[in-house]
């Protein structure tokens, strides 16, 4: 069985036949001369339209921008205020409307063409305006929703509660993920900081070795130098030889001497 549901609201009940087409001239003086215009443009600041009988009175409010430019190349904006005013007849909807009927009317779409020209201390402006009204009256009107459309709704519905579902499951997977990504980030930077404490103390034991290296080196300096002397000390020849200024002898020299003394008893 159907639903049915009432709803105020307004209805449109006419249309102008075709957009209507205001023009618009005025001057405006401006006490100066200026070179140029660099710019005009209209802006809508509000608008009424009431209803006069059979006629409708359309009242626009605008600010005509003139921006300008003086001989020295200087910019100059100037401000004018306008009120438009039309009268349109009702007969010029699309349907008969009852003059005497509460009916609201509203601006359907409006387009504004600004033209200006500079004559000495005087600004002429032009202006097209192209809009479409809509007639409205407040009315009762009675919407009923079939089973089917009901029956559409209601999938519409868990369609929404899924989507519900699973947009707060993402927004559960997104934070865990925030939550990993801040304590990788914070063992990133523990790693950082070993990094550089395990760079600081090799650099300080590779101070520390290269003192131990140096000191290994002077006492084997030492040490050999000792063991020189203790030789010297040891080996009468090599003393006797350092005793008199006479290099010592070689083991083999001593032999080839001895050699020679026996030779020399053997002949005498």
């Amino acid at each position: 069985m159907a639903e049915k549901y009432s709803i105020w609201t307004p209805v449109i009940v006419g249309r102008l036949k075709n957009p209507c087409r205001i023009q618009v001239e005025n001057s405006y003086s401006i006490n100066k001369v200026y070179k140029a215009i660099e710019d005009l443009k209209i802006k809508v600041k509000d608008h009424i339209i009431t209803a006069q009988g059979r006629l409708v009175e359309l009242e626009i409010k605008v600010d005509i921008l003139c921006l300008l430019e003086d001989f020295l190349g200087s910019m100059h904006l100037i401000v004018q205020e306008e009120i438009i005013r039309e009268k349109i007849k009702l007969e010029d909807f699309d349907v008969y409307i009852e003059h005497n009927r509460e009916t609201k009317y509203i601006i359907d779409t409006l387009k504004l063409r600004p033209f200006g020209e500079l004559n000495g201390e005087v600004i002429k402006v032009a202006c097209f305006i192209d809009l479409t009204i809509i007639a409205t009256n407040e009315q009762i009107i009675s919407l009923a929703l079939s089973d089917e459309l009901r029956s559409e709704n209601d999938s519409l519905q868990e369609i929404l509660q899924k989507l519900r579902v699973e947009v707060t499951e993402i927004e559960a997977e997104k934070t865990e993920l925030r939550r990993k990504i801040f304590f990788y980030e914070r063992d990133i930077s523990s790693l950082k900081k070993g990094i550089v404490k395990a760079e600081n103390k090799n650099a300080r034991l590779n101070k520390e070795l290269k003192k131990f290296q140096d000191l290994v080196g002077q006492l084997r300096d030492t040490v050999n130098a000792k063991e020189e002397k203790l030789n010297r000390y040891e080996n009468p020849y090599y003393n006797y030889g350092y005793a008199s200024g006479i290099e010592p002898y070689h083991k083999e020299d001593i032999s080839n001497l001895g050699s020679r003394i026996k030779r020399m008893f053997a002949q005498n």
